[in-house]
């Protein structure tokens, strides 16, 4: 089940887009759960709590805190959302897309673009389902989501796998699980280690910051690689 969220002060416009997204759903025999939030402020309790959604779609001129400022919240709380924003103000798009924004959706053309979207979304969605990577020892076996893996580095023979909440180690060279990982958003910036475009923050000089503070040197002869790879990444996004 999809688990969406809408945030906008208009309740007439949150109750009219909360009734196609639910069109779209019955049409498509798929199933959704919606969250409404006329206060946005609620919605980020929400996110304190750590409530997760798939999709969110949100205004972004509302009162007390605005659509810019809730979506750089939920960026802190949850990365993987697929945000939309739901506005007459276009002039915020670039700072939108700075927040991995999936799409921009005008009031006004609501009923023309918002099922082009949902059919965008459910694609990705498809597309990154069931992207994980095994790690198994003599007495473990778990998973790791993909958008989950921060960076992964060499130490001795094996391999550190480095998420938010953890550190996982796998018996194998930093080049096999490389190899094992075959995604174009895992890239090498010196010989011990693996970073995951998805987490990267910016890039100063060689330096590469990354979401959870740390920063890794690229190697001299990669910088210009990893920083074409970067904006190509990003890129994506716009």
């Amino acid at each position: 089940m999809v688990k969406i969220s809408i945030i906008d002060d208009d309740n007439s416009f949150l109750l009219r887009l909360k009734n196609k997204i639910e069109e779209y759903y019955e049409e498509n025999n798929l199933a959704c759960q919606i969250e409404t939030f006329s206060n946005p402020q609620l919605f980020y309790y929400e996110l304190a709590e750590k409530v997760n959604y798939d999709i969110c779609f949100m205004d972004i001129e509302m009162p007390g805190i605005n659509g810019i400022q809730l979506a750089e919240k939920l960026r802190e709380y949850d990365k993987n959302t697929y945000l939309v924003f739901v506005t007459s103000f276009f002039e915020f798009a670039a700072h939108g897309y700075s927040l991995k924004a999936f799409d921009f959706i005008q009031k006004s053309l609501l009923d023309e673009k918002l099922f082009l979207i949902l059919d965008s979304i459910s694609l990705e969605m498809k597309r990154t389902e069931n992207r994980f990577y095994c790690v198994e020892t003599d007495t473990r076996l778990q998973k790791i989501e993909y958008n989950e893996i921060i960076y992964l580095y060499k130490c001795n023979k094996n391999t550190i796998i480095v998420s938010a909440d953890d550190e996982l180690q796998v018996r194998k060279p930093l080049q096999t699980v490389f190899q094992e990982l075959n995604s174009e958003e895992f890239v090498w910036v010196e010989r011990g280690y693996i970073i995951n475009l998805e987490h990267i923050m910016g890039m100063n000089g060689r330096d590469i910051k990354l979401r959870n503070g740390f920063v890794v040197r690229a190697g001299k002869a990669r910088a210009r690689a990893i920083k074409e790879a970067i904006h190509s990444y990003w890129r994506k996004w716009m």
